[in-house]
């Protein structure tokens, strides 16, 4: 076994890793070493030193007896044991040996079951075993070494994830890359070394021709993603063994000088790398290199390479880097040419890149693009990866105006940008036609299609009125109403960035809103000053139009109808016209009908497979076969308002507005009667009154069915208790959804000065306190330490009728009632 592999294994798992079947067969001459490849004794140094000796005893075909001895086992904590086991040949190829095997320990004796694979390499007259880590023990006769193979130089290009070197040919080969804990397999390739043509013929191997598998030896789809930091081993059948982790290389092209610039960053290589750069996005073949210089690779010594004059760089071509450490293996990375770009809007005030360097751009605007122009603003922006980033109105402040000139620079690109009109004025979805105006003769690039894609057709601007048409028709394309916000027209500078208009916002459609609840009807995104004359009929009738009436448009598209006389019904058909547009609606059966405020649930009925809108919080609510709906949201709470709406195809609206139900109670302890508001109508309530006092628990109780008032949602109940109401007793109201609990304050009206319209009173200290008369509120008071309060109240006088009224925390109220006779 393998001293490497085991004690990786031991240091991550509780076993050893199952060999990983031999990927393929190649076919090979006579056996060098007779007609018994595997029978005899082999062995192998690890390159920690261990010594590993194997024995396989047996006939030809086998089976085979194998005894094996290592001096160094990470299973065994580092101690010596032996393997023992029996192998057959594979059936389909005699170069492969698969053994079952079981691990004894010497020190610790712990043990291990586990399966093997060696292939017989004739050429070298060689083992080799491969395990699932990646790892490969090439082994030899004893007293027959192999001959010392030449040196296995890799070369790995991250940047486009392959692998290869330059080797004598007929041995095979093995790749493994690792995550940076050297441990962690990313994938395995197995390779033949042989001449390739793209070489001119010289022999080795390129992992662009053999396919990768994973640590579980499923094949991939793609070569794995090499990353810096990685390790890259190889081994061949001869011995020769090879690993090299992956440094990182950084570079920045810069388009205007052709050249690229950058650094290396492999912290375990302390001498300074030789740097190459190479023009592979040239066409040149070869691909001539650039001499970067010897670098250090602390990442402050910079490379640097130059085509000036001989390649002009253009957006997209790859530019290759490359350096070759002090153990001569080489790595590589690919790099593209930024096609840096600006795109703005005059008319938007916005400006938004894309394809600068990731980081911190530098943005100006300039009042034009002459040499001394004034300096409007300059702010920083962060570029993703993609180097894109937005400015808009919030962050420069400015009103762009044709003329200004916008800069952006990353440190190495730098792009400008005149600002020129261009206007979308068309977006005809019916006849697929986009249209607007550019400046005189320009070429115009008009874009349609949804958020991930556009079509385009390019059209010239009118050299006399600037006027340009683009016709999708033309291209077999269907312009939709979804495509509006994503569609655009575009004139580019000579060097790619682009001024850029966006379609226009539909035209407005006039719209009804139906509130039968309330009995009203409204629209908008009607013309403002003209008259619009609403029509209802209730088909059921069969009597034509029920109702009518005219009203003029306000400044704000906003008409109302107030039904006068008229009850607005589900069923009801509601046309509004201006004379140039009649829309048309039937009213849904819409409605709130019921609530338990203890699980915050309204209930409602609708058009059966309908949906209904919660206006205020964006809730679906789906209305079931049967026509009822219930919406359940935390702050459904007593007293808030909400507005359900069913919206139709056509954006016309029945809407539902409805104030959740707030239950109270109100005693009168002077006129010993209690009332409840806001209680659902039908439902029973139930009044308790328990004198705390007597210690008896509830000394009465009544229920009473809510009658509805005031609208649908709320119902009062009306109790004389025909008890005599105390200070401290506690009343407590349920209709078993909601509770509410009120204890009776010690509120008293005890006398009023008429020359002053005050109003005296006594009651619990710090009690906060009003006092009504005739519809008016007077102001808040504070009852004293003393008990005592006084408020001013306007419409106090001889005879009028009043409450001084003390609320609680949760709105219930204590009253006393009184008639101002005497002061």
């Amino acid at each position: 076994m393998n001293a490497k592999g085991i004690k990786t294994m031991a240091a991550g798992a509780a076993y050893i890793v199952v060999i990983l079947a031999v990927l393929f067969s190649m076919t090979t001459p006579a056996y060098a070493a007779g007609p018994f490849p595997f029978v005899g004794h082999w062995q192998a140094t690890d390159p920690d030193g261990s010594d590993l000796r194997l024995t396989i005893g047996g006939p030809p075909d086998g089976p085979f007896r194998i005894t094996w001895t290592e001096s160094y086992i990470g299973f065994c904590n580092g101690e010596s044991g032996i393997i023992r086991g029996a192998g057959q040949l594979n059936g389909s190829d005699p170069n492969l040996l698969e053994a079952d095997l079981h691990l004894e320990c010497f020190t610790t004796g712990a043990s291990l079951d586990f399966h093997l694979v060696w292939r017989y390499h004739p050429a070298t007259n060689t083992l080799s075993s491969r395990y699932e880590n990646g790892v490969v023990t090439i082994w030899h006769r004893p007293g027959n070494p192999p001959p010392v193979p030449p040196t296995l130089d890799l070369r790995v290009n991250y940047g486009h994830d392959w692998v290869e070197s330059f080797y004598e040919g007929g041995h095979m080969a093995w790749v493994t890359v690792t995550e940076s804990d050297g441990v962690t397999v990313r994938a395995t390739a197995e390779l033949v070394t042989e001449p390739k043509e793209y070489w001119g013929g010289e022999p080795g191997f390129q992992t662009l021709d053999s396919v990768w598998f994973d640590a579980e030896g499923v094949q991939l789809e793609n070569p794995p993603d090499i990353q810096p930091y990685d390790w890259v081993y190889g081994w061949v059948d001869n011995g020769a063994s090879a690993q090299v982790q992956i440094g990182e290389i950084r570079g920045v092209i810069d388009l205007t000088a052709n050249s690229i610039r950058g650094t290396i960053m492999a912290s375990w290589i302390t001498d300074p790398v030789q740097v190459e750069c190479l023009d592979w996005g040239s066409g040149n073949d070869p691909f001539p290199n650039k001499d970067g210089g010897f670098v250090l690779t602390n990442g402050e010594d910079p490379y640097s390479c130059s085509w000036a004059g001989e390649w002009d760089i253009q957006p997209y071509q790859d530019v290759g880097v490359g350096y070759f450490g002090p153990d001569g293996h080489w790595v590589s990375n690919a790099f593209f040419a930024r096609n840096s770009r600006i795109v703005a809007s005059e008319a938007g005030d916005w400006l938004w890149t894309t394809e600068f360097n990731p980081g911190t751009l530098n943005l100006f605007i300039y009042e034009s693009a002459d040499a001394g122009a004034a300096l409007l603003w300059h702010g920083t922006q962060e570029a993703d990866e993609s180097g894109f980033t937005f400015a808009g109105y919030d962050v420069h402040g400015q009103d762009l105006l044709p003329g200004n000139y916008i800069v952006v620079s990353d440190g190495v690109n730098e792009k400008g940008l005149v600002l020129e009109t261009i206007t979308m004025e068309v977006f005809d979805t019916e006849n697929e036609i986009m249209a607007g105006t550019a400046p005189l003769g320009r070429e115009v690039s008009a874009a349609a299609g949804p958020q991930d894609w556009q079509e385009r057709i390019t059209v010239q601007a009118d050299m006399v009125t600037g006027a340009w048409l683009a016709d999708f028709k033309t291209i077999g394309f269907d312009i939709t109403e979804d495509m509006r916000g994503w569609s655009f027209a575009q004139i580019f500078d000579e060097d790619g960035d682009a001024n850029e208009a966006g379609a226009p916002p539909p035209a407005p459609v006039p719209v009804i809103f139906a509130h039968p609840a309330y009995n009203f009807v409204e629209g908008t995104e009607w013309t403002p000053g003209i008259d619009v004359t609403l029509t209802i009929d209730d088909p059921g009738n069969g009597a034509g139009v029920d109702y009518s009436d005219t009203q003029t448009v306000a400044d704000d598209t906003w008409v109302h109808f107030w039904l006068s006389g008229f009850d607005l019904q589900a069923g009801h058909q509601v046309t509004l016209a201006d004379g140039h547009f009649t829309r048309t609606m039937m009213v849904s059966n819409l409605q709130v009908t019921g609530f338990n405020l203890n699980a915050h649930t309204v209930f409602g009925v609708g058009d059966p497979g309908s949906e209904v809108l919660i206006a205020d919080n964006g809730m679906i609510v789906p209305v079931d076969d049967t026509g009822n709906w219930s919406a359940t949201f935390d702050n459904l709470l007593p007293g808030t308002w909400w507005t359900m709406i069913q919206v139709y195809p056509d954006q016309n609206e029945v809407r539902e507005t409805f104030r959740a139900p707030a239950p109270m109670m109100i005693a009168w302890k002077n006129w010993d009667t209690v009332v409840g508001y806001e209680w659902m109508p039908g439902a029973e309530v139930t009044l308790s009154v328990d004198d705390p006092a007597n210690g008896q628990g509830v000394d009465y109780t009544l229920t009473q069915v809510a009658v509805r008032y005031d609208n649908l949602y709320y119902g009062s109940v009306y109790f004389e208790p025909g008890i005599d109401l105390q200070t401290g007793y506690v009343l407590t109201m349920t209709d078993g959804n909601f509770t509410k609990t009120l204890v009776i304050s010690a509120l008293t009206v005890t006398g009023f000065d008429f020359d002053n319209h005050l109003v005296y009173g006594t009651g619990d200290a710090g009690a906060q306190l009003f006092v009504h008369i005739g519809g008016l509120d007077s102001e808040w008071t504070t009852v004293g330490d003393d008990l005592n309060w006084s408020v001013y109240q306007e419409r106090l006088a001889l005879g009028v009728w009043g409450d001084a009224i003390q609320p609680d925390e949760d709105g219930d109220q204590t009253r006393d009632g009184f008639q101002a006779l005497s002061e």
